[in-house]
């Protein structure tokens, strides 16, 4: 009887702890994809000043 209980406590625990898992799995990554949309965006910010510097200071050197 107390090792079914036991047995039966594990098997709950198990399946709570890949739940857990697997919602940690999703959340991270939706924060990845997330983070990679802002990270393109900046990116390409910061190519266009870097382009717009660049054309500045060759307008300004001639």
């Amino acid at each position: 009887m107390f090792l079914n209980a036991g047995r039966n406590l594990l098997s709950d625990d198990m399946y709570y702890q890949q739940e857990e898992m697997r919602q940690l799995s999703v959340f991270l990554n939706e924060r990845i994809c997330q983070m990679k949309k802002e990270y393109i965006g900046k990116k390409k910010v910061v190519l266009v000043f870097c382009l717009c510097m660049g054309t500045l200071a060759v307008i300004l050197l001639f």
